[in-house]
């Protein structure tokens, strides 16, 4: 028997994994790059029976490690141009359902600091990757969430701003968020 906090080895994860894929609890898919990380599906019949056996205990701390991990991921994300910059961005590819699950979590059904801690750090793949609306989505609920740092959801409302800017018809979303920067608690003034 295993603690719940021990952690599998390569070859462990390796034979869970293909003992699952051999009783088709899991279906394996192809990566989504070269060289990319393998994946599976679940069924959803399999994944929601799984979810009803877990207890909230249990469904929380899962929750808190994938939310952990993704805050993770973004504190490492790279400033633009840089040279790890490509693969930062391929990272979050192989890894884009668990980001969206834990804003979601962070954002929506559980607001915490995580969530206006990583969105704001998405702008550029978002951006990039051609999710505007996506971007303006979690942007702005990182800029307005009570439970975010007031740094992060400043950053969020910049994010949020530029944006809503690049969408071009959104004027008055633009004029919206330069009143909310205006009184944000910091010693810079947007009038002239």
């Amino acid at each position: 028997s295993r603690s719940p906090n021990a952690s599998f080895t390569a070859v462990e994860t390796a034979t869970v994994l293909a003992s699952l894929v051999h009783r088709s609890l899991l279906s394996p898919l192809p990566p989504l790059r070269p060289d990319g990380p393998s994946r599976f599906s679940q069924l959803v019949t399999i994944r929601s029976h799984s979810q009803t056996m877990l207890s909230a205990e249990q469904r929380r701390r899962l929750e808190h490690l994938r939310d952990e991990w993704v805050r993770n991921l973004a504190e490492d994300a790279s400033l633009p141009g840089q040279v790890d910059e490509a693969a930062w961005y391929a990272r979050v590819d192989d890894d884009l359902a668990a980001v969206r699950a834990t804003l979601h979590h962070c954002l929506v059904q559980q607001p915490n600091k995580i969530g206006a801690f990583v969105a704001p750090r998405l702008h550029h793949y978002l951006f990039y990757r051609g999710m505007l609306i996506e971007l303006e989505h979690w942007s702005g609920l990182a800029a307005r969430s009570a439970a975010g740092d007031p740094f992060d959801r400043l950053v969020a409302a910049c994010c949020h701003l530029g944006v809503a800017a690049h969408l071009g018809d959104r004027g008055e979303l633009s004029q919206q968020w330069l009143d909310e920067l205006d009184h944000y608690p910091h010693g810079l003034s947007l009038q002239n």
